[in-house]
């Protein structure tokens, strides 16, 4: 499932600040509804990370050493209203990269749930001087658990670019 979000950027900020938050990449962790943490894995953990086809062409086949490493922390409610029992915490990798114009971003979530995103901050089509922030985010998991993930990934990813725009 595939979706692309366009959030306007205002005239008041500069489009290369929306860059610089972007290649900080917390930013976008922290705006993730469902993230309870994550820290860096040390570079020293990566020998060996092996990426599959897909992830090496989101990445145009830089290397595993190139990209900035994160284990991330998420608490999914599986069965609302029974407080945690209803709740399933995990962790899984995910990896960022800086482009000229924004970052790319690939998490391998348990159940074989894939997510890759591309943010852009590039000028709006036909309104001179104007930007906007755009993401393409694709996930992809198994038909069985499709209708769950795509239930909340289109208006997660519609917040978090709201959300990086109206913080800053």
């Amino acid at each position: 499932h595939s979706v692309t979000i366009n959030v306007d950027i205002p005239k008041y900020l500069n489009p290369d600040d929306v860059i610089a938050a972007l290649h900080g990449h917390t930013v976008l962790m922290d705006l993730q509804p469902l993230v309870t943490g994550y820290r860096p894995i040390p570079a020293e953990d990566l020998s060996g990370a092996f990426m599959g086809r897909e992830e090496e062409e989101h990445f145009e086949h830089a290397s595993a050493a190139e990209l900035t490493h994160y284990h991330v922390d998420e608490t999914i409610t599986i069965v609302p209203g029974i407080g945690e029992w209803g709740k399933t915490h995990i962790t899984f990798p995910a990896r960022w990269q800086n482009t000229p114009s924004g970052a790319k971003g690939w998490a391998d979530a348990p159940q074989g749930v894939t997510v890759a995103s591309i943010w852009t901050v590039k000028p709006k089509e036909g309104k001179r001087g104007s930007w906007e922030l755009e993401e393409q985010a694709t996930v992809s998991c198994s038909g069985w658990l499709m209708p769950l993930v795509k239930r909340s990934f289109e208006g997660a990813q519609r917040d978090i670019c709201q959300g990086l725009i109206e913080k800053l």
